[in-house]
């Protein structure tokens, strides 16, 4: 048959804010990684609430500072136990964005089960803007600060000394996930079946591809 058919990952998994919960579970909402946005010298705190019924559940942010202890997400080493959330439990995470980091993106994803649980979809990020940044939304201009929007015009405070000559910007997250050894190799035309692990797409293929697959015009 020529119908697309929209594919449900049964065992999919997403980092949502608490205000958009209710929506994402109903489908009102289409969900996206989690993207969170804070300033240099900001400090993020988090508290992750688990909602599966089975699974442990934490968040690790790369390159953010953090006390490894209290907030590193991962039990390797001397870190104290705990750091993944129970079914049901919640814990807190603070981070900070450290002046020595400066403007960067930090991949956020899950160690509780780190084999399973970001390829399911717990994976997002933290994009730091110049110290002092306000963010506001591209079409409305409404304040977008510790919203999860993929997309957002970031206005630069160029009173600071260390702003000046910055100019306002508009900040776009795209990401691109796979661990198959052959994708995004030479190989035309690209592949279309994968080797090795692959993880949650929040998004339909682009129409390129499903034309490619041969699908009538009005099934794509």
């Amino acid at each position: 048959s020529d119908v697309y058919k929209r594919q449900v990952h049964p065992e999919g998994k997403v980092y949502v804010l608490e205000g958009e919960a209710q929506q994402v579970a109903a489908g009102s909402l289409r969900p996206h990684p989690l993207v969170l946005r804070v300033s240099v010298g900001d400090c993020l705190t988090v508290t992750l609430k688990n909602q599966m019924k089975k699974e442990k559940a934490g968040m690790h942010v790369d390159l953010l500072a953090m006390d490894p202890h209290d907030s590193m997400g991962v039990v390797v080493g001397n870190n104290k136990d705990g750091q993944a959330v129970e079914p049901g439990g919640e814990r807190t995470y603070t981070y900070y964005a450290h002046p020595e980091l400066g403007v960067n993106a930090a991949l956020i994803r899950d160690w509780g089960i780190v084999l399973i649980n970001p390829r399911d979809g717990l994976y997002g990020a933290v994009v730091i803007a110049p110290r002092g940044s306000k963010f506001r939304d591209p079409v409305t201009g409404a304040d977008t600060t510790m919203k999860n929007v993929w997309q957002t015009d970031v206005i630069v405070d160029r009173s600071l000394p260390e702003n000046v000559g910055k100019k306002d910007y508009r900040d776009a997250v795209l990401m691109f996930v796979d661990e198959d050894q052959i994708m995004g190799t030479s190989f035309m035309p690209y592949l279309q079946q994968t080797a090795g692990l692959t993880m949650v797409n929040y998004r339909l293929a682009t129409y390129a591809y499903r034309h490619d697959l041969g699908l009538s015009l009005i099934h794509i």
